[in-house]
């Protein structure tokens, strides 16, 4: 019998398909335990959706970035993830992202991918790769080249809107 999260959490639109996943096996436990809360570690998480690590670490983080679940730890202890219940009956996720109207074309993107060698400037990773601006938009930052550089998904949350 599917549960009263898993099925909010199927209502959910505009979610990567990695998000999706661990989103539907946080609200399978959550339906296991009978209340809002997943005790599922992120190797749980490897282990059940056949993600990488940081695959699930990255899905995690941008389910919370987005509201829909919480993680939180008393100290030494195991996190837990709570999936909000309110965020999956009111919105749809995509009416709450909002999309750049700066968007970089895909000719800007590769030309910078290729400066940079299809790596991280950071970390020198080749996977999860994507465009940052050094000086951010919010700050003041503009799309020329010399103002864009290529991150890693992990790296690019850690910088966040720092110069």
């Amino acid at each position: 019998m599917i549960g009263p999260m898993v099925k909010r959490a199927d209502d959910v639109t505009g979610l990567h398909p990695s998000q999706k996943a661990v989103l539907h096996r946080l609200c399978l436990d959550a339906d296991d335990r009978g209340g809002d809360t997943s005790r599922l570690s992120i190797s749980d998480l490897c282990r059940l959706t056949g993600f990488s690590w940081r695959g699930v670490a990255t899905a995690r983080t941008k389910l919370a970035k987005l509201g829909l679940i919480l993680v939180c730890a008393a100290p030494g202890e195991r996190p837990d993830t709570i999936v909000d219940p309110k965020p999956l009956q009111h919105k749809p996720v995509a009416d709450r992202v909002t999309r750049s109207k700066y968007k970089l074309s895909a000719t800007k993107r590769k030309r910078i991918m290729e400066r940079d060698a299809y790596r991280c400037c950071k970390c020198g990773s080749h996977l999860d790769l994507s465009i940052d601006h050094i000086v951010p938009r919010s700050a003041g930052g503009s799309n020329e080249d010399d103002n864009l550089q290529t991150l890693c998904v992990p790296c690019n949350v850690k910088k966040g809107a720092a110069v």
